[in-house]
């Protein structure tokens, strides 16, 4: 009869039972390099040895596994459509300076021009607002959309090279 501790990990789902190699994954997905991973899950090694090691580590099918499963749960706890960032930048390319101009609290601004804001710098005044850049915010869209990839353009030889022997 099979008990749950007979059943292999085969998804990821659940931590590992090696404690160490659980600190590892959770450390890898958090951003840190493979050797940094490695010292901060509780091995006290040089770096070469680390190095060496961790990239065993990451050769082990268990550990492939549940870093797989974590970089996706994480991926779906932070998931933002592409759609939602496109019209959040929409926004901002449509942001009209005079919508801030004219309110006294910025409680009373719309949330999609408030997203707009990018710096809120006290003066003499009242207050210095400083909106994102239309240029900036064009240029993230086009790369989104692939409006700025490479083109190519068959053009006619116009120049001939003639080698002359000296």
């Amino acid at each position: 009869m099979e008990t749950n501790t007979d059943i292999k990990n085969i998804d990821g789902s659940k931590p590992l039972d090696n404690i160490k190699h659980e600190r590892y994954c959770q450390y890898i997905v958090q951003g840190f390099s493979q050797v940094e991973a490695y010292n901060n899950a509780g091995y006290n090694s040089s770096y070469a040895a680390a190095r060496a090691s961790s990239s065993e580590l990451m050769n082990l099918q268990e550990v492939k596994d549940r870093l797989q499963y974590l970089r996706e749960q994480m991926q779906e706890a932070f998931s933002v459509s592409k759609a939602r960032i496109l019209s959040i930048l929409t926004d901002m390319m449509n942001a009209d300076p005079l919508d801030v101009y004219t309110v006294e609290k910025l409680e009373d601004l719309p949330p999609e021009v408030r997203r707009c804001i990018k710096k809120i710098t006290p003066s003499r005044d009242g207050m210095k607002i400083e909106m994102y850049s239309k240029t900036e915010v064009s240029e993230i869209i086009n790369r989104m959309q692939g409006y700025n990839k490479p083109v190519a353009v068959d053009l006619p030889a116009l120049i001939t090279v003639k080698l002359i022997d000296e």
